[in-house]
């Protein structure tokens, strides 16, 4: 099997907003970019360049790849 590693180095502010997202996602999939970009101090346009780093297409697009990871993670923790 042929596992490839590949390291993602950001600039400090892209940084900065990457580890909020991972450390807060609940906050990131539910708040406006301007809420999110001032909680991490950088600008909206910030957000904007991070989201095609981590391979998504728009900002929107990867909030709501986290939306709806923790959508369907709460739906599986439902009782029956």
């Amino acid at each position: 099997m042929l596992i490839a590693k590949r390291e993602l180095i950001l600039p400090a502010k892209l940084e900065t907003v990457a580890r909020v997202m991972f450390a807060e996602p609940d906050y990131v999939a539910f708040e406006n970019s301007a809420s999110i970009a001032r909680r991490c101090n950088v600008s909206t346009t910030t957000l904007s360049r991070l989201a095609p780093r981590l391979g998504f297409r728009s900002f929107k697009e990867m909030q709501n790849c986290f939306r709806n990871h923790i959508l369907d993670r709460k739906a599986q923790r439902k009782p029956s």
